[in-house]
């Protein structure tokens, strides 16, 4: 990089004040709780383009989120709602983000006016909404998603989520963002046959300019096009203009216009695979291609053409998995080969599928030829992505790698120290890697902000883990998928030693099957109560399937969790408690390690805990307590926190929930007998540590 640029300069300046200001930048205002259940009537304006449902919609009127019945409305109309406000949030939980928003259940909905909003957005919405249209219409599923991700970026499409995971794995999710590349490929397209029919430069600006602007309103104008499209047009000027081409002043250009507008952009995950992409094939596929050449000194063509797949294929790998790395602690093996195989014709769908979307606009038949065409090769690119994905190995989950790391490796990048990059950026995995594999002093145990369930991470010193429940799996909401493994994947961990289901309800059973399918388990552990849900069936043939040591729990049973921590597994009992079945035969563990203790109580109702103080009347004490079943009125009797006499008690619950979990005269009993409580649905996660002799206890969610 020549520093003697001075737009350079400026953006990288620009870039470092907005990363110190980013706890400011991102400070999201909390909603004011009083807010919460006031019956209102608002009019206003539509903001966005509506969702729409089976039966229902939403929408944004400012920052307030609408949820209405399906009308015939769109962005831009004027509307009046009514109905019970609500803070709508996240599960707050260490090293996940989370979000605070007020929403209002609207049953009520009146078209005031129609055709207000910003003009340009209207008919970016309407384009959008056209071309999605045509690739239903010529496209089978679920291959006409693909398409309009590969087109529009995956925000505008309903990509399976297994999808996006397998370009997460192979590298290659940069195809699925909309940057650069795209509109390089067809801007290149459009100029060379402009310049073929000899069109005259002003018209030919004038041309690739509605192109651009074309372009950026059917991908919907987001972060990562606009900032493409602002790049081609300063490129295409410059050149119009007799001026020599300078990439990097371009890309400053574009950075330092979207910051200053928006400087949240800046940690927008897709705006920066964008930029890695696009300066991969531009600036860093050219470096890696005279290196290449150097090494092997061949004038041959095929060589050549080899040469230059390879640059191509390796460079965007080299420029995004840092990105990735620091996101989601995802490492790609898959991603250099896979990158090599479908680069190529995965701008030959692009603009395929761009003409096809085009022409269907216009005249649909012609868009069913080109798609006769463009359907093997979609088929070909899903199936070799979702190929390389299964590959054992082809990507390893690490420990957090420091951001100082990323930050070096792309600054020797900036001055094409290719080499020493990968070398310091391995150095810190390597190095992180041997921190996380090795456990420290303190026993940890994570009760996890799941909403309405449980789910608990057990971390011995000895560096074995031990997860009990996985939270719940309802609709479109798994805890397994959205909570559980994300916060397993940031901590490193991509093996459990023991994975318990208290009992098969689905608030505790539905997210473990998410779990058990992406993590790899050493013991499986269950009451073994006779269930019939779909959910339970599902659960044992996954065991089965993966042949992952099944044992059933029972009174007795003592876990070793190494150096000094073990695991009591004081309930079950035989015969089975017959009332409330499953609740009171909950798999009730008794952490020990040193002098302190947890009781962990599952979901276990007052029945059961009446059985444990018959058993162990003056073993029961633990400095923790995690209350049974959520906190109901059915548990945690007085004789039974007598005999625990916890200091602490935690309340694993959702808020909101319509159970009215945790019950008041619950409540009541802890304030009476001096316990002090923490809730997940007000505290989010909480962390417990012991050192052996002491423990404390921290509020690991994030505070909004």
């Amino acid at each position: 990089m020549n520093l003697k640029r001075p737009l350079v300069i400026v953006t990288l300046i620009y870039i470092l004040i907005v990363m110190v200001l980013k706890p400011v930048i991102l400070k999201q205002e909390k909603v004011d709780a009083a807010l919460e259940g006031r019956q209102v009537t608002l009019s206003g304006t539509i903001d966005t383009d509506p969702v729409r449902y089976d039966n229902a919609m939403s929408f944004y009127m400012r920052r307030l989120k609408v949820y209405a019945p399906l009308q015939d409305i769109g962005y831009g109309d004027k509307v009046e709602v009514s109905g019970k406000l609500q803070i709508q949030s996240s599960p707050r939980n260490p090293m996940l983000s989370s979000f605070e928003g007020l929403t209002l259940k609207s049953r009520h909905l009146k078209v005031v006016d129609r055709g207000g909003g910003n003009p340009l957005l209207k008919l970016s919405y309407y384009l959008k909404a056209r071309f999605v249209s045509v690739i239903k219409s010529v496209i089978p599923p679920p291959y006409d998603e693909l398409l309009s991700s590969i087109i529009l970026g995956k925000a505008a499409s309903d990509l399976p989520e297994d999808s996006k995971e397998d370009f997460k794995k192979t590298g290659t999710i940069h195809i699925l963002v909309v940057s650069g590349m795209h509109l390089a490929i067809l801007i290149g397209v459009i100029l060379a046959i402009l310049r073929l029919i000899r069109l005259p430069t002003p018209l030919s600006l004038i041309v690739i300019t509605l192109v651009n602007l074309l372009y950026v309103l059917i991908a919907g104008a987001g972060p990562s096009i606009i900032r493409a499209a602002v790049m081609a047009e300063i490129a295409v000027i410059g050149q119009a203009v007799d001026r020599t081409k300078d990439f990097l002043n371009t890309a400053a250009i574009a950075a330092l216009a979207l910051l200053i507008i928006d400087p949240t952009n800046l940690f927008n995950i897709g705006f920066q695979l964008s930029f890695a992409a696009t300066f991969s094939l531009v600036w860093l596929a050219p470096v890696i291609e005279e290196k290449i050449k150097q090494k092997i000194k061949s004038e041959n063509i095929m060589a050549s053409f080899f040469v230059s797949m390879t640059a191509v294929s390796i460079a965007p790998v080299l420029l995004t998995f840092p990105i990735i790395l620091y996101n989601f602690n995802q490492l790609s093996l898959a991603a250099p080969l896979t990158n090599m195989l479908i680069i190529s014709w995965a701008q030959i769908l692009l603009l395929l599928g761009f003409s096809t979307a085009i022409s269907g606009i216009f005249f649909l038949p012609l868009a069913r030829v080109l798609a006769f065409f463009l359907l093997p090769l979609l088929v070909l690119l899903k199936t070799i992505v979702s190929y390389f994905a299964s590959l054992p190995f082809a990507c390893i989950y690490l420990p957090p790698v420091p951001f100082a790391a990323i930050l070096i490796y792309y600054f020797l990048m900036c001055f094409k120290q290719i080499k020493r990059a990968l070398v310091v950026l391995l150095v810190f995995i390597l190095f992180t890697g041997i921190l996380g594999a090795s456990a420290g002093s303190d026993l940890v145990v994570t009760v996890l902000d799941v909403g309405q369930g449980d789910s608990i991470l057990v971390e011995s010193p000895s560096g074995k883990k031990m997860l009990v429940d996985g939270g719940d799996r309802a609709g479109k909401v798994d805890m397994g998928k959205k909570v559980v493994v994300p916060f397993l994947r940031k901590k490193g961990i991509s093996y459990l030693d023991i994975v318990v289901l208290t009992h098969p309800h689905s608030d505790h059973l539905g997210g473990l099957i998410y779990v058990l399918e992406n993590i790899k388990a050493g013991m499986v552990l269950d009451p073994a109560i006779p269930h019939t849900s779909y959910l339970y069936q599902k659960f044992l043939s996954l065991i089965k399937s993966k042949d992952i040591p099944f044992k059933t729990a029972l009174a007795g049973q003592v876990i070793d969790l190494g150096d000094g921590v073990s695991a009591q597994i004081l309930a079950p009992t035989e015969p089975l408690i017959e009332e409330s079945e499953l609740n009171n035969n909950s798999i009730v563990i008794k952490l020990v390690y040193k002098d302190t203790s947890l009781l962990l109580m599952g979901d276990a109702e007052k029945e059961e805990e009446e059985r444990l103080l018959e058993l162990y009347p003056d073993a029961l004490a633990a400095d923790v307590l995690k209350a049974g079943h959520h906190g109901s009125r059915t548990s945690s009797s007085p004789e039974f926190l007598e005999a625990v006499a916890p200091e602490t008690a935690i309340i694993s619950c959702g808020k909101g929930n319509k159970f009215k979990h945790p019950h008041q005269s619950t409540l009541k009993k802890f304030e009476e007998m001096g316990i002090k409580v923490y809730r997940t649905d007000q505290d989010g996660a909480v962390v417990i540590k012991s050192d052996g002799g002491e423990v404390s206890i921290q509020n690991g969610g994030h505070r909004l």
